[in-house]
């Protein structure tokens, strides 16, 4: 009975080692994970708007306290829009890389630490006034994370141009 617990005390003890390890090549992140990404932007689109716009090489990267990178973790992108008629995580030819969810997408990050994509919006054709809305991807790394705006601003159709009224010919 004793070597029974002795060995059993072991394979716990393996066990606890291996799970608190990662057991040598672990896609989570480290608890130190820091992420970044890119500075928030801002678009006007001139009338009609309709149609769609694609921000491209959306570059977020994770790193360690020290700054370093980190590379193979797992990262994880919510995308989402308000006012605008949709959006999507695409590559850079607007393929969606989550045809099931086109607002989330999960990967790995490369050798650099960096993972990148691309966001679709739809946008809304212009009406008598000038719409706003708002785009957004958030990436995540174990309990960090990082949000990308960008304000979009669908400029209002021009005012209709006045037609002359036709002169009257005078009747000989």
């Amino acid at each position: 009975m004793k070597r029974y617990r002795i060995g059993l005390l072991g394979v716990l003890l393996l066990m606890a080692v291996v799970g608190c390890g990662g057991g040598g090549g672990s896609d989570r992140a480290p608890l130190d994970a820091q992420i970044t990404g890119p500075k928030d932007s801002s678009t006007t689109i001139a009338a009609p708007g309709g149609g769609d716009l694609i921000y491209k090489d959306l570059v977020f990267r994770v790193k360690n306290a020290a700054l370093q990178p980190i590379p193979g973790v797992e990262i994880s992108f919510v995308a989402g829009s308000v006012n605008m008629e949709g959006s999507g995580i695409t590559d850079r030819n607007k393929n969606l890389l989550n045809p099931k969810d086109a607002r989330f997408y999960k990967t790995t990050t490369d050798e650099s630490g960096a993972a990148i994509m691309s966001l679709l919006i739809l946008l809304p054709l212009s009406t008598k006034e000038e719409q706003e809305g708002t785009a957004f991807v958030t990436a995540s790394v174990g309990s960090a994370e990082a949000t990308w705006t960008t304000e979009i601003t669908v400029q209002k159709l021009p005012d209709a141009v006045a037609t002359p009224t036709p002169t009257p010919v005078p009747t000989p």
